[in-house]
């Protein structure tokens, strides 16, 4: 089709400092604003759209969607509050988005090379292409090192890493799903990462729910339209925020782009407020329903268009606990297929290829299985001992999907934060958890769900900060084997779970196994360990587990293939890494 004249967008602003690796904003502000929104719905590829193609200096192209949009200005109001949500010391005032200049079409790009670049956008119109623009621009190299998205490690396929550099990457973290606090808002998380990055967490996850991030659904159903997001754009601008903040902090995100509830009438039920309930009478037609589905993927395409530039995206979570919607006269192919068809469709529009998982309220799902779902997330809340607990449910998802696992919701108690701190004052749960969930075959620490009003309320966070120390010094590349006995330890009472990687660097978790969260009662140890390797001389580094404070350091030979070391004196657990001298 011959573009003789643009009807409706005149130029493209495109940022004159652009830096290779930094996410930037090409913009269709010289725009006619006034007919596209009334003659067109601009969050419906049915009727009008953006598609941008950037190539670099060595003839790579990258695809990115435009979205409809307008600027905030966004900021923390000074105002008395009787909030009673913050701990001393923290941000008061009230979360304000001000809209500012007219709605318009964004391209957001990350360039991943420097040197001049070139872009197409195109426009088009009931699926015709009506405008056509061309332009180039140059992108600044850096100095600064640029590890890349987090990926699935290809020597193993059961850890992450950092495509760039192949270093590892393992989550330590906490849900934060939402903001909480009454005027402060999304500058909870302000706080919340600003607290985690202190003691080393890289990992949270967060919701695209009704009271906070989701785009088709609200509090009420005048304030949402299942494929007109304009009355949740600042919501929009609010996540965006968060994520760069994420970024900023080193910490990564799981994205959940749907809760249950809202396509629940038994399960936290959001039904009745949830747009799509104007044009499904039942739930589950969500799964099935063509119309369902060609609306959906346009918000995944929105999606992928605002945020999938940032790095800070670890994965797109296509649904939190699945199986508590209305499923139940739904066999299990139907909830894979679709699954499969959102996560074949989102990997068609995302030239970052970022991860994709989703979640079942246990530990097995049927979607786990499906090659276009990159990660089982695991999700579990029990009283039980929370090592032996943890490692079985790594163990049965693991023997199902032979798939990278990540332990993404953790409790001991699932009805609400209060009881869980009155049963777990300190969070020994998390603590012990999150060592067997990495010393057992996941990914990940374990991620508490009561972030809220358990973690944040009683300023736990520390409870991972001997993890996060630890496992920043983990090589996981390679061959991994998982032990749970090694030759000897000091006491009887004492217990080890550990992985090793080529049999020649060794982890371990030492602990004694009546300590709980239930049984707090601190003994000590001291004496050897000693444990069957490959013979050499092997760099052995004492840690405490709670705090991540390196206890020793010390040059050690084999003798005979066994190797002894000094475990000094310990209460309750330690930790140990031996790594082969070359």
């Amino acid at each position: 089709m011959e573009i003789k004249e643009n009807k409706y967008i005149a130029s493209a602003i495109v940022d004159d400092n652009i830096t290779k690796g930094e996410t930037t904003i090409i913009s269709l502000k010289e725009i006619n604003e006034g007919k596209i929104k009334k003659e067109f719905n601009p969050y419906s590829t049915s009727d009008i759209y953006v598609d941008c193609l950037i190539t670099d200096s060595d003839g790579n192209t990258l695809f990115r969607p435009g979205y409809w949009t307008v600027d905030y200005k966004l900021e923390l109001k000074s105002i008395s509050t009787s909030d009673t949500y913050y701990l001393p010391g923290e941000l008061k005032g009230k979360d304000s988005a001000e809209i500012i200049g007219i709605e318009h079409f964004n391209i957001s790009f990350k360039p991943l090379s420097s040197g001049l670049h070139t872009y197409q956008i195109n426009l088009y119109v009931k699926g015709e292409l009506s405008d056509s623009l061309t332009g180039e621009f140059n992108v600044a190299d850096t100095d600064k090192l640029i590890k890349g998205k987090i990926v699935i490690n290809d020597t193993n396929k059961r850890y992450f890493m950092y495509e760039n550099t192949k270093e590892t990457f393992i989550p330590v973290g906490f849900n934060t799903g939402w903001s909480v606090s009454t005027y402060r808002g999304s500058y909870d998380y302000d706080e919340w990462y600003k607290r985690m990055s202190e003691v080393g967490c890289n990992w949270s996850r967060i919701w695209m729910c009704g009271w906070n991030f989701g785009l088709h659904i609200a509090k009420s159903l005048n304030l949402a339209e299942v494929d007109n997001f304009k009355k949740r754009l600042n919501q929009a601008a609010r996540l965006e925020r968060v994520l760069q903040m994420a970024e900023d902090e080193g910490i990564y995100v799981f994205l959940t782009m749907n809760n249950h509830g809202q396509f629940s009438t038994l399960v936290n039920s959001e039904w009745k407020i949830n747009p799509y309930s104007n044009i499904i009478s039942k739930p589950q037609q969500f799964f099935t329903d063509s119309e369902c589905k060609r609306i959906y993927k346009d918000e995944i395409r929105y999606i992928v268009a605002r945020y999938g530039t940032y790095d800070s995206l670890m994965a797109y979570e296509l649904f939190n606990e699945v199986d508590w919607t209305d499923v139940a006269d739904l066999n299990k192919i139907t909830i894979k297929n679709w699954h499969e068809e959102m996560a074949s469709y989102l990997k068609s529009i995302d030239c970052y290829n970022r991860l994709i998982t989703t979640s079942y309220k246990g530990t097995l799902g049927s979607a786990f299985s499906s090659d276009l779902i990159d990660i089982a997330c695991i999700h579990s809340y029990s009283s039980e001992n929370a090592i032996t607990y943890t490692a079985k449910q790594i163990s049965d998802n693991y023997s199902n999907y032979k798939k990278i696992i990540v332990y993404a919701e953790f409790g001991i108690n699932a009805s609400s934060g209060e009881a869980t701190y009155k049963a777990d004052k300190d969070a020994t749960s998390v603590f012990l958890s999150s060592w067997s969930s990495l010393m057992s075959g996941a990914a990940s620490s374990t991620m508490s769900w009561w972030w809220d009003s358990w973690i944040h309320k009683y300023n736990l966070y520390n409870v991972l900060e001997g993890l996060a120390a630890y496992s920043s010094r983990m090589n996981l590349n390679g061959n991994v084997k998982y032990y749970q006995v090694i030759d000897s330890l000091p006491s009887s009472d004492l217990k080890v779970r550990g992985l090793s990687v080529d049999d020649s660097r060794y982890y371990g978790f030492i602990y004694d196994k009546s300590y709980t969260f239930t049984n707090k009662t601190a003994n000590s140890y001291s004496g050897l360990a000693n444990m069957s390797v490959t013979d050499g001389t092997y760099k052995v580094t004492l840690m405490n587990p709670q705090s991540g404070e390196v206890i020793s350091e010390e040059m050690i030979s084999t003798t005979n293939g066994m190797l002894s070391f000094d475990l000094n004196t310990f209460s309750s657990y330690v930790a140990f890494i031996l790594e082969l001298q070359k």
